[in-house]
């Protein structure tokens, strides 16, 4: 142990465990060292100017309740302590998800955490996430069970307004509700943890106690700067675990956006970036992996207390969603360019329009369409004499 007071101790006491037994010592040996000669520990160290700020996590820095220090300082009676069936005795709810598809749960209550690599499209998977949820009675990723409408509130840190702009026009356009009055977004700068986001965000769930899900775009955003000295493990659990007690406190599902690492072999969870302590810290991790320039994806969710699952997605481009489960596809390029019309539409075509955008002969159009209905399966309807719609 270095000399207590020196700036080698305060250095080596900020890479301890608070609680920990080596920390309750270092607290002694500091006490000792300042004059208090019970052995026991006095008031939290002072740190030198340039060290690492007081602990993101809101708790005493002396690890110990109320401020107070030393073994005999716990009682049993300050824990909850139960046998195990009077825990079963309790009517304690089962988890709700939020979203489901194909009765699994897709979107977990709590706080998740959903990484993927740059560019591939998080935000617009986490944009669609929010306008079901905070519509009266959307779907989610065009098929997906929305389980809790509510408010949501998304942090995009990441875009830029003109960005969100046109991802939400595209994305409401065929909606005949349009958009969600219940959807709030905020761009530009927002605190850390521990500068005032947690109390930030605490305040807009006792100001909207209908909020379903605040969204972090992305995670980073929110994190201290590091000084480089203390254990990557602490800091990074340290820097989540409070956002997922606001969600516990609030009863309001989170979802911070993140990024995958370049490790792409062994377990999935290894893929995120960061030590274990940020997943550790969530009750949720979700993996959106994609290869780049395809459309296909596959989200793989991991929650803590619900069993694994993983959705095929494939991304529209036309309306900027995400889809989940297999989508048909035309089988010919003719039929696709007819296909790719139809649903560019803004309502209903008339065949002979069809024809016209494709150059074909309406009769020729007219079997194209046949064949995307019976033999492709594609979702398009006719709706009255001549005319076409896709669905």
């Amino acid at each position: 142990m270095p000399t207590p007071g020196s700036e080698e101790f305060y250095q080596w006491f900020e890479s301890l465990e608070p609680g920990t037994p080596q920390y309750r010592k270092a607290l002694r040996a500091l006490a000792e060292a300042n004059g208090g000669g019970d052995g026991q520990a006095g008031p939290p160290p002072r740190k030198p100017a340039d060290s690492h700020p007081a602990s993101w996590y809101e708790r005493d820095p002396t690890g110990y309740p109320d401020g107070e220090s030393g073994d005999d300082e716990f009682d049993l009676e300050d824990f909850q302590i139960e046998s195990v069936p009077e825990l079963l005795s309790k009517d304690i709810r089962p988890p709700e998800p939020l979203i489901t598809y194909d009765g699994r749960s897709l979107l977990h209550e709590g706080t998740s955490q959903l990484a993927a690599k740059p560019k591939i499209g998080k935000t617009n998977l986490v944009m669609n996430f929010g306008l079901a949820i905070a519509s009266e009675s959307g779907r989610a990723l065009g098929k997906a069970e929305v389980q809790r409408h509510g408010r949501v509130l998304m942090l995009n840190l990441d875009g830029s307004r003109r960005g969100s702009y046109d991802r939400f026009q595209t994305m409401t356009a065929n909606d005949p509700d349009g958009a969600p009055e219940r959807f709030d977004i905020l761009h530009g700068a927002f605190p850390e943890v521990g500068d005032g986001a947690l109390d930030l965000l605490g305040d807009y769930c006792t100001e909207y106690p209908e909020t379903e899900l605040i969204i972090v775009d992305t995670l980073q955003h929110l994190r201290p700067t590091s000084d480089g000295r203390r254990n990557v493990y602490h800091e990074d659990y340290e820097f989540v675990h409070p956002i997922a007690e606001l969600g516990r406190k609030t009863d309001t599902s989170i979802l911070l956006v993140h990024h995958l690492n370049k490790i792409q072999n062994g377990d999935q969870l290894d893929k995120v970036s960061g030590s274990t302590g940020l997943t550790g810290a969530v009750e949720n991790v979700m993996i959106l992996d994609r290869a780049r320039g395809e459309t296909k994806a596959e989200l793989s969710v991991r929650p803590r207390e619900d069993r694994e699952e993983d959705f095929d997605l494939e991304f529209d481009g036309q309306v900027q969603t995400w889809i989940v489960g297999d989508q048909p596809t035309p089988s010919t390029p003719e039929r696709e360019e007819v296909w790719n019309v139809l649903r560019s539409a803004d309502g209903p075509m008339r065949l002979k329009d069809i024809a016209s955008a494709v150059g074909k002969k309406s009769n020729t159009v007219s079997k194209l369409l046949d064949g995307l209905k019976t033999t492709d399966d594609m979702p398009l309807e006719k709706v009255g004499r001549g005319k076409y719609e896709a669905l």
